[in-house]
């Protein structure tokens, strides 16, 4: 028997499908004659009715699309069966595993049309990201195998109900804004990263200001592009004003190709800063602050600011940065490691840290406080309201050195200052 969530999305799929408004069924008729293109554009249509009107304006060559997806997807399948027949399994096996292999495949990318739609780029890998999203591999799988068995037997109604079903369940899996944390083991680099949102009232503020802040990358393995590539995929989704990169965030040679790859593209998304950490300055610190410029970042020093949103936020950093003059505006201090934060009481509205990986193994969390490493730490817990106004918050981090979790996932932190009325005294 399907899932709740399934049979759901189904019946809304027939909905919208026979729905004379959304003129999906008269469109479909003549949308197979331009290939995979014409696909795209009608559910370039089906995407806007879901969405209320609002239709993607992404453009990419969904031909090539097509037929790059489903060659990789026919090889697969070519390649179980060829194994299978030197195996001397039965016909009714080879053709089995050939199917397996196929659909296997066609899981990794089944996201891929709408978001090449969307546009942003990197749709291959972050299709990628959606199907860990999405359950993995196998839940995938078994939630694909009913929709494809149906658009096969069903003619094209089928076909197009089940499109729609894919950009449904699409919109369920992009849509969820934070991932809770799962509870148990978390081991090797990579996978999808956690969105924790915070927000701020904040006053001087004449919108809101969403600061992305990505610290801990610790890239030194090759399987460091796993976790640049799942940071990307967040922040691309946050589109904020301003990403930070919060410190230690090379720890070997690779390191450096991978962080130059990161902040380019983030480059592309909007400014990005970045202060070294404490395995920064044990790499090279003049080193990575190099790469950062090359890649068109820019290297946050102490004392200096940096101006987000027309003047109206800065960016601070330093370890006598509370010291200097205060720059006017909203200040958002940035430092890797949480302590001494209470220096910035009254002087900074938000104090952004790192360091303490949120103590990578937490047993209990309680008093706002992840233990056991909160027994060693002050501040080891994700928010501390400080005196005068100011907010500590401490991610989690991107990546670790020990690539080695207990309910505590790796996570971008987005930072929402919002503005708020003036109260008159």
């Amino acid at each position: 028997m399907r899932p709740v969530e399934q049979r759901r999305r189904q019946r809304e799929a027939a909905r919208l499908y026979d729905a004379t408004e959304t003129r999906l069924e008269a469109l479909a008729r003549t949308a197979w004659r331009q290939g995979f293109s014409g696909g795209a554009e009608w559910m370039r249509v089906a995407l806007g009715e879901i969405r209320g009107g609002a239709r993607p304006d992404g453009r990419a060559d969904f031909n090539r699309l097509g037929v790059l997806k489903y060659f990789l997807c026919s090889g697969a399948a070519v390649a179980a069966f060829a194994i299978a027949w030197q195996l001397r399994a039965a016909l009714t096996v080879q053709l089995g595993l050939a199917g397996l292999a196929f659909y296997a495949v066609e899981a990794q990318f089944v996201f891929l049309f709408p978001l090449a739609l969307d546009g942003g780029g990197g749709a291959w890998s972050r299709s990628l990201l959606l199907t860990c999203r999405a359950g993995g591999t196998l839940r995938t799988v078994a939630t694909v195998l009913p929709i494809a068995w149906s658009m096969l037997i069903r003619g094209r109604r089928g076909w197009c109900c089940g499109c729609l079903e894919i950009l449904l369940w699409y919109e369920e899996v992009r849509g969820a804004r934070d991932l809770r944390p799962r509870a148990g083991w978390q081991w090797g680099d990579g996978g999808e990263l956690v969105v924790r949102h915070e927000r701020l009232p904040t006053r001087g503020l004449a919108r809101t200001v969403r600061v992305a802040w990505l610290s801990d990358l610790h890239l030194v393995r090759r399987s460091g592009i796993k976790t640049v590539r799942a940071a990307l995929f967040a922040v691309r989704r946050l589109r904020p004003d301003v990403v930070v990169l919060g410190g230690d965030l090379v720890d070997g040679e690779r390191g450096l190709r991978q962080l130059r790859w990161l902040v380019r593209r983030l480059r592309c998304i909007g400014p990005v800063w970045a202060i070294p950490g404490n395995h920064d300055e044990n790499f090279g610190r003049e080193r990575i602050a190099t790469v950062v410029r090359d890649a068109g970042g820019g290297w946050l020093v102490d004392g200096v600011a940096a101006v987000v949103a027309e003047g109206a936020v800065r960016l601070l950093t330093g370890k006598f940065a509370w010291r200097t003059p205060h720059p006017g505006g909203v200040v958002v201090a940035c430092q890797h490691s949480p302590a001494r934060a209470d220096l910035w009481c009254g002087q900074a509205r938000a104090v952004l840290a790192g360091h303490l990986h949120g103590g990578q193994f937490v047993i209990a969390e309680a008093g706002g406080r992840s233990w056991p490493c909160a027994l060693f730490y002050r501040w080891c817990g994700p928010r501390f309201e400080l005196r005068g106004g100011t907010t500590l918050l401490v991610g989690r981090g991107a990546g670790d050195l020990l690539p080695l979790r207990w309910n505590c996932p790796r996570e971008v932190l987005c930072v929402d200052l919002e503005p708020t009325a003036e109260i008159d005294s």
